[in-house]
């Protein structure tokens, strides 16, 4: 009784097989009618599942076929491009404020906050002898500069 059993478990697995084969073997044809060119991609994965199925002549001329096809070319597809906004660069450190001493007839002044709001704007050259400048520009009149004397 085993053996009838096992006898018809096979046969009936094995005319499963060579239905499925002979099936993709006409799906496969009636596409190739249909269609001059068939994704390779397809075609492949109906030649694998028959190899692994079934090993006929069937399936040497399915994979010769899948062999012969020209491959379509490939498709562009859209894509996101997610646009960042760059960062801003670092602001620099304040520069520390440092006196600008100026000498005008031999005497020295601390012109730094004159620097900004000079009338003639900021004429000054911090560390040397503005006496010239000074001269042409006011005369010998010190008392305009008297305040900021060291």
């Amino acid at each position: 009784m085993k053996e009838i059993k096992s006898v018809l478990i096979i046969s009936i697995v094995a005319f499963i097989a060579v239905f499925l084969a002979v099936y993709l073997k006409g799906w496969v044809d009636s596409q190739t009618k249909n269609s001059n060119q068939i994704p390779v991609e397809n075609k492949t994965d109906v030649v694998e599942d028959v190899k692994g199925s079934i090993d006929t002549k069937e399936v040497e001329e399915t994979e010769t076929e899948a062999k012969t096809i020209v491959k379509p070319a490939p498709v562009l597809t859209k894509s996101k491009v997610i646009a960042t906004k760059p960062k801003p660069a670092p602001k620099p450190a304040p520069k520390p404020v440092t006196a600008c001493i100026v000498t005008i007839s031999g005497s020295k002044y601390n012109v730094t906050s004159l620097q900004r709001s000079h009338s003639g704007g900021n004429v000054f050259v911090c560390g040397t002898d503005m006496t010239v400048v000074y001269i042409k520009q006011h005369g010998k009149n010190y008392s305009l500069i008297s305040k900021y004397k060291v």
